[in-house]
């Protein structure tokens, strides 16, 4: 009988072990899921593979730091809001647990937004302003078209720029930059003496071009993300315009600044200060020209979201801390902070692309 009493005892406290090893089991060393909604096709596909590497090389470092702590999922928002939301609602909304969330695109990161509850670190990685909420752990983490306003100040009273004209799509995107053009030359002192739209299906772009070149305002101001944009560029370059050439972040996109490099050798683009160990990085890797600002900033998106489960108990509201008391952090896409509205601050340069790298303009 005693051996009997004995033998439930340690079966008992056994079982006691094995299930709080097991409850341990299921909470920090589950695998944490990290999921992207990113154009993979569609028309902002020409930033696929930028994302995909970003994505590579964070997934290197993730395995040296975390082992399989960590599982990186692309999902193809196939650059379409709808498209995105009917991901989001079939494979990211009800399984939360466990996982956190960043995407790419404007449209897509407002058609997700709303349906945000909190239960879940959000990243966006878009240009577009009014995307970030820290009471629901949304953030934002990438520079936003307002942030290129001062650099573009800066640069036209340099340059002494009187006259300026801007080319845009008459999508979200584009309207953002026109209301920052507008801005940023009425405070330099500037006159806006043309806002030329187009739509991504306008293929020729030629009598708009001479138009523009007619009107010879003394800097043109170009915007784009569609094929349409490449429309844009060579009809521009074209007309044999002899002005300033400005460009927003997208002309960095190697489908575009490869297409015709005697235009590049001209345009200015925004950009942020890239750290040179980390383009370094991807040229070892990688034997083709990226958009660095996007494999900065997909890097970015999954080693802090890592950074931040490694550093806390993983759950949302403790991740969202985190992430909202980043100061300097020393990221791919430069030096940055977070300030209390759930915004990046990082400062915008005037650059130049040459062999396919960005440098501070002169």
């Amino acid at each position: 009988m005693k051996k009997i009493l004995i033998f439930i005892i340690f079966a008992v406290l056994f079982g006691f072990v094995i299930y709080f090893n097991s409850q341990k089991s299921n909470t920090k060393t589950d695998v944490f899921t990290i999921k992207a909604l990113v154009p993979l096709s569609g028309r902002a596909a020409s930033v696929a593979d930028s994302i995909r590497a970003g994505v590579e090389l964070a997934r290197d470092g993730l395995a040296k730091r975390y082992g399989n702590k960590f599982d990186v999922v692309l999902l193809d928002s196939g650059s379409d809001p709808t498209t995105a939301l009917s991901i989001y609602k079939q494979q990211i909304e009800g399984r939360e647990n466990n996982m956190a969330l960043w995407w790419t695109l404007s449209p897509v990161g407002k058609a997700i937004k709303p349906l945000l509850k909190g239960n879940m670190l959000a990243l966006s990685l878009t240009a577009a302003d009014g995307l970030s909420d820290p009471g629901k752990n949304l953030f934002q983490l990438s520079p936003r078209t307002v942030d290129i306003k001062p650099a573009l100040v800066d640069f036209i009273k340099k340059k002494n720029i009187k006259t300026v004209s801007v080319v845009y799509p008459g999508d979200t995107y584009g309207l953002e930059n026109l209301h920052v053009v507008q801005a940023a030359v009425s405070e330099a002192g500037a006159q806006l003496v043309e806002k030329m739209q187009y739509s991504e299906t306008d293929f020729d772009f030629r009598i708009q071009a001479l138009k523009l070149k007619k009107k010879n305002p003394d800097m043109i101001f170009l915007v784009g993300i569609g094929n349409a944009y490449l429309s844009v560029l060579r009809d521009v370059y074209a007309s044999e315009y002899t002005g300033i050439l400005m460009a927003d972040w997208t002309f960095s996109i190697p489908h575009f600044y490869t297409a015709y490099p005697k235009l590049t050798d001209r345009i200015y683009v925004m950009s942020t200060d890239l750290p040179k160990s980390f383009t370094d990085a991807y040229n070892a890797k990688y034997d083709k020209p990226a958009w660095m600002l996007q494999v900065g900033g997909a890097y970015d998106a999954v080693m802090l979201i890592a950074q931040a489960c490694a550093n806390t108990d993983c759950s949302p509201d403790e991740m969202g801390k985190f992430i909202a008391s980043l100061k300097d952090y020393e990221g791919a896409m430069g030096r940055y902070s977070m300030n209390p509205s759930g915004d990046i601050t990082v400062d915008v340069t005037v650059s130049k692309i040459k062999d396919g790298k960005i440098y501070p303009a002169e």
